[in-house]
């Protein structure tokens, strides 16, 4: 037996006058709404400035193309992104712009001389100005990416290091949380600029780097930045041994070790070490084993 039609539009009109009763008692300026945990305090004050404020607009322009979903834009000068989906796939953007592809998507950017960068999957960067100075491309994040360029071109990988590239393709793939590969499967050499080393990428070659974390720096991993390699002061000969010393040092009373007067970094049989004020470096060659030839 169903109820009769104003027993239901009273039960309606109940419910609705509870709910606006309810909604209006939440409003109130003297009830707290707040839910616990509170909210977290920042860190920075003011907050530090983003992809926007970082790479503004520049005059170079490129072509975005999209080949598999999901892919989002953001455009320079702007402050947030928007999708490609299937019926724009493509996309004519400025440098200072941002690319990213989630899990499965595919982009492609293309420069007016026929270079080109394709990223696959969780990968992301933004389109440099070479106006300004900037890498062609700056990885974000990555996954995997390839880089064709149509001449020699300079890239920026993830965690700082610098790729400059006389061919295509060059890929670079995330083989860990930590470490990625850039292998060179081109017929040119390509060059890894990594710390204060430069990696010469014969073709068919590749090396695995770690991706370093600067303390203190916003924004993705940068610990790998290259480094003007640092000229040694001098040098110091031990026993058995010569020192390349960056700052002041001297040896010790029985010549076998360094001691750092000041902070600076020593160099011997192979070996860096970046000494503090007072610090001591020993330093030995290989020994026989007493009791073995």
């Amino acid at each position: 037996m169903q109820p009769p039609k104003w027993t239901v539009l009273a039960g309606t009109l109940a419910l609705g006058v509870a709910a606006s009763g309810c909604a209006g008692f939440q409003t109130l300026p003297w009830v707290s709404t707040q839910r616990w945990p509170q909210p977290m305090e920042s860190r920075h004050d003011p907050l530090p400035p983003g992809e926007g404020d970082l790479y503004p607009p520049g005059p170079e322009q490129v072509r975005v193309l999209r080949h598999a979903d999901p892919v989002q834009v953001r455009t320079a000068g702007s402050s947030a992104s928007f999708p490609l989906s299937h019926r724009r796939k493509e996309i004519r953007v400025f440098s200072g712009s941002s690319i990213s592809c989630a899990e499965g998507g595919r982009a492609e950017i293309l420069w007016p001389d026929g270079s080109s960068v394709i990223l696959y999957g969780q990968t992301a960067g933004i389109v440099g100005s070479l106006s300004r100075g900037e890498p062609s491309f700056i990885m974000r994040e990555l996954e995997r990416v390839q880089f064709d360029p149509a001449s020699e071109d300079l890239y920026e990988l993830i965690g700082g290091a610098q790729l400059r590239a006389r061919a295509g393709p060059v890929r670079a793939q995330r083989v860990r949380d930590d470490v990625f590969v850039v292998s060179n499967q081109s017929k040119r050499s390509a060059e890894v600029a990594y710390l204060d080393q430069t990696i010469v990428l014969d073709p068919g070659q590749a090396v695995h780097l770690p991706i370093l974390t600067q303390p203190g720096e916003p924004g993705a991993a940068s610990g790998g930045r290259p480094t003007a390699p640092i000229r040694p002061a001098g040098t110091l000969q031990g026993r058995g041994f010569a020192v390349e010393r960056d700052g002041a040092a001297e040896l010790s009373l029985d010549g076998a070790a360094i001691v750092a007067r000041g902070e600076g970094i020593a160099r011997a049989l192979g070996v860096s070490v970046r000494l503090a004020p007072g610090d001591e470096a020993r330093f030995a060659g290989l020994a026989a084993v007493p009791g073995q030839p």
